[in-house]
């Protein structure tokens, strides 16, 4: 289907070759210096050399890189597990290969995964210059529109995020299919040419589902370059509208998968097709104005609460906004090609973000990565036809200073991915009266076993939004291990009157009754979490105390040999059914559970400690001290104590 250059003869092929707007025709700018491109790119590198000081966050890189088992095999069928895996209610195998690789070499030294971030971002803002230099044929409009792409802090969350790799590295490949596609042009459709734009496409979209707006952006290059409209231009497209088809299956499917979390928003049950209408244009306003001058960002940015009288009034004057842009251009004729281009690339590259609402964020500063390229490239061409003589000179100073501006604030964007804490108490100040912020950095602080932080984070959850379920579980479990047990219990009441029928919210009360000794409320609850949630292995194991407390022997073994066979990697479960073998008299099997709760954990100290008591009941003595003395080692003080009563310590 498809011709080389030698074979097709008919003259309209040529056109694609020069172009065809005002802004083409008028006389070279200042001339740029080859050099130029490379002092933005060394430029470039030294801002973003501050990320190297970053670490992990506990958004998205806990999932992508700390704990994710794809990332752990480096074999044949390692990789064939990430090619064909969800993860994390995403498919981007390629991305993850990348990872992969990195942790084989580096493991978890979060160096190396910012080190090839920001590598990519260089490299993307040379495909940039490229790719303006291709469309535009100015020197000084591709180098503008390369420096704004490079430093503007509407993209830090691309490059200094490590697991935002998939936005650098798809868009790596994105641009390169562009670029490649523009010599495809050039070069009369020569056949080599169209399948490396295709193997370029495919390797962006395994690396980010965002690629597939390509084939229409293709489609826009045409109109742009003034190939003729034919029924070729259209044939050739369908393998990429195929593909494209593929991939946003397979990520409407990882996004609304129970693997994935179903993390797809339904807005319907909060706003009105009006409202929806209205948090659209918002958005487009809001990309537009970051863009230009991005103050008051964050890693979240929440959809707005909706009042009796609607939403806030900026949303819709948004769309007034939107209006008096969409007149402005209008009139700006003389490079009326480059501005449609530069809006069809912008709302291209976009549309696939915004079409399917997900996480709590209405907007995603990274989002603008690709389709802030569209918008550099229309500005840069007004500047550019309307800047003349003199007035260069002056344009020059303002834009370097503008630049130097972008790049301060790009600086203390990095600083603020340094960890999780930053990151979400700086989005905390810009929303200091949204829960969402405080709940996420609550469970960062109680994975940094900071409870009492992790206490005040969840108390301001439940402040604002005092029936958030998952935070009355957390914040009642989280009050069990701070010994407040009347608190526990109220949190878990309050629960449980939200959803009566949850086995966890049960075994938590349960386990706080047991502690005030309510012996009888606690094994209530524990038959009620067993009811609800019959694979719960920790329900049986606090059930199994109960019953051995109260004389059930028999059923405490066998509620504790159900935990077991449920949980058999649990080593509390283990110490458990020693001690209630203890109870019986059992000593060497307590004893082999003991031993093996050891073997799961090393440094168990209750393992050894009542190990050597059932030792003591068997007249090892030596035994028993040998365990008392590792548990003394390990922090118990009761341990240390009988080593010098009966091992003349």
């Amino acid at each position: 289907m498809f011709m080389s250059g030698k074979q097709h003869k008919k003259k309209p092929l040529t056109a694609p070759l020069k172009p065809a707007d005002a802004m083409q025709r008028q006389p070279a700018a200042t001339a740029i210096p080859e050099w130029a491109i490379a002092v933005v790119l060394m430029f470039t590198a030294l801002l973003y050399a501050r990320v190297l000081q970053n670490g992990f966050v506990k958004m998205d890189d806990d999932t992508y890189l700390i704990n994710n088992p794809l990332i752990r095999d480096l074999s044949l069928r390692g990789i064939l597990n990430v090619f064909t895996t969800f993860h994390s209610y995403n498919y981007h195998p390629l991305t993850t290969l990348t990872n992969l690789v990195e942790f084989s070499l580096f493991g978890l030294n979060p160096v190396p995964y910012h080190v090839f971030n920001v590598v990519l971002h260089i490299l993307n803002t040379w495909l940039v210059y490229k790719l303006i230099n291709r469309l535009s044929g100015k020197q000084v409009v591709a180098l503008a529109v390369a420096v704004l792409f490079s430093v503007n802090p509407m993209h830090v969350e691309s490059v200094a995020w490590a697991s935002e790799r998939k936005d650098v590295l798809y868009t790596c490949f994105y641009l390169w299919s562009l670029l490649a596609y523009l010599q495809y042009l050039s070069s009369s459709f020569s056949v080599r040419y169209y399948f490396l734009v295709l193997l370029l496409f495919v390797l962006s979209l395994f690396s980010k589902s965002a690629a597939v707006t390509l084939p229409v952006l293709l489609l826009a290059a045409d109109v742009y370059k003034g190939r003729r409209i034919d029924a070729r231009m259209f044939a050739e497209k369908i393998p990429f509208f195929l593909l494209s088809f593929v991939f946003g299956m397979l990520a409407i499917k990882s996004q609304t998968s129970e693997m994935g979390g179903g993390t797809v928003n339904d807005l319907s049950q909060i706003y009105s097709y009006t409202d929806r209408f209205f948090l659209l244009t918002y958005s487009i306003a809001f990309y537009i104005v970051k863009l230009l001058f991005p103050t008051g960002l964050a890693a979240f940015h929440y959809f707005p609460a909706k009042g009796e009288s609607g939403l806030p009034l900026l949303y819709y004057s948004s769309a007034v906004f939107l209006l008096a842009t969409g007149i402005a251009l209008y009139q700006v004729k003389p490079v009326k090609k480059v501005i449609l281009f530069g809006v069809a690339f912008f709302f291209i590259t976009i549309s696939v973000m915004m079409v399917v609402p997900v996480g709590n964020s209405l907007v995603n500063e990274r989002y603008t990565y690709v389709p802030s390229i569209g918008f550099f490239f229309l500005l840069a061409a007004i500047a550019v036809y309307y800047i003349k003589g003199s007035a260069r000179n002056v344009a020059l100073v303002l834009f370097a200073m503008y630049v130097l501006w972008l790049s301060y604030q790009t600086w203390n964007r990095i600083g603020i991915w340094k960890d999780s804490t930053t990151i979400l108490t700086d989005v905390i100040e810009q929303n200091p009266e949204f829960y969402h912020a405080y709940w996420v950095r609550g469970n960062v602080e109680l994975q940094a076993d900071d409870k009492q932080r992790a206490l005040e984070d969840f108390n301001k959850v439940l402040q604002y939004r005092p029936d958030f379920y998952a935070a009355l579980l957390a914040r009642g479990d989280l009050r069990l291990k701070l010994q407040d047990y009347n608190g526990c219990i109220k949190d878990l009441d309050q629960a449980i009157r939200i959803d009566a029928q949850n086995g966890a919210a049960y075994n938590t009360r349960g386990m706080a009754y047991d502690a005030i000794d309510s012996l009888q409320a606690a094994l209530s609850d524990y038959n009620r979490a067993i009811s609800f949630s019959p694979g719960l292995a920790l329900a049986y194991n606090n059930r199994s105390v109960i019953l051995a407390k109260t004389g059930n022997i028999n059923g405490a073994i066998s509620d504790i040999n159900r935990a077991i066979s449920l949980a058999p990697a649990d080593v509390k479960m283990y110490v458990n059914r020693g001690n209630i073998r203890s109870v019986q008299n059992d000593y060497k099997g307590a004893i082999e559970d003991f031993t093996y709760a050891i073997r799961l954990k090393p440094d168990e100290s209750m393992a050894y400690f009542n190990r050597a008591i059932s030792r003591i009941n068997l007249k090892d003595t030596s035994g028993a001290c040998e365990d008392w003395k590792k548990a003394a080692q390990l922090g118990r003080t009761d341990a240390a104590q009988l080593a010098r009563q009966l091992c003349h310590e």
